[in-house]
């Protein structure tokens, strides 16, 4: 996949040739003999925290969707949805692509369903990529698929399950993250024009294990650029399921 810059933020994300795919399991063993403490000798703070999205629908010429930048730092991200079906593929729409998922800053870590026109003829693959390199292969339309991915200090993950056909695909990365904000949504390369897509909702979307509004994301809509900026193409929705769930509709092409 080609370079891909999200909305100015230093949000670079660059496919690299390669492919991995690795399924890790690790134990935890808790250590023993600690004396406990007696609760009322502590007092733990006060927290108070609801859902809520940043005021304001920011515009961006390539996202459209929500945008996380946990406070404690980056650690994994998920959401559920139904392949959406391109429509309308032409000439016109050739050199572009849609990456549906979760989406990292500077990593180039990505886990979802890539889509692009081949001349008249749609295409579908599931994308599992991290820096190590990316996976893709031919997925299916209409299919439910999980996008998934992790950061620890030692190890990067991206993952894709199809929930309808039961396919999987896991790309690994040997290093530890630094990413700092993850997207939940669409990017469009090289947007616009946008190919259109039916309307889908991104659904048990979780950032670092808790439902997305819990971070107070900020939300995108997808523009035109130069003169046409006020021109929205691709609209993310608010979130429900207690902020856990959004749909994604194209509005027009460019």
């Amino acid at each position: 996949m080609s370079a891909k810059n999200l909305i100015g933020r230093g949000y670079a994300m660059i496919g690299m040739a390669g492919m991995t795919a690795a399924v890790v399991a690790t134990s935890m063993a808790l250590p023993g003999g600690a004396s406990a403490q007696p609760h009322s000798s502590r007092t733990a703070p006060a927290l108070s925290r609801s859902v809520s999205v940043k005021s304001a629908v920011a515009a961006s010429d390539e996202f459209a969707g929500y945008l996380a930048t946990p406070a404690n730092g980056f650690a994994s991200a998920s959401t559920t949805f139904v392949v959406p079906t391109e429509s309308s593929c032409s000439d016109t729409y050739d050199s572009l692509s849609l990456v549906f998922g979760v989406i990292t800053n500077d990593l180039s870590t990505e886990a979802g369903i890539y889509e692009y026109c081949d001349n008249t003829t749609p295409v579908y693959d599931y994308l599992a990529e991290t820096p190590a390199g990316v996976i893709e292969q031919p997925a299916t339309p209409g299919d439910t698929v999980v996008a998934s991915m992790f950061e620890t200090g030692k190890w990067t993950q991206a993952e894709v399950h199809d929930i309808t056909n039961g396919q999987h695909w896991v790309g690994t990365y040997s290093a530890g993250g630094t990413d700092t904000t993850v997207g939940i949504g669409v990017l469009s390369e090289f947007a616009p024009p946008v190919i259109p897509f039916s309307t889908t909702t991104m659904s048990v979307d979780q950032v670092n294990g808790d439902y997305l509004g819990f971070e107070s994301p900020e939300q995108l809509k997808l523009t035109a650029s130069g003169d046409n900026s006020n021109q929205t193409l691709v609209t993310s929705g608010a979130l429900t399921a207690h902020g856990s769930s959004f749909r994604l509709t194209f509005k027009q092409s460019d």
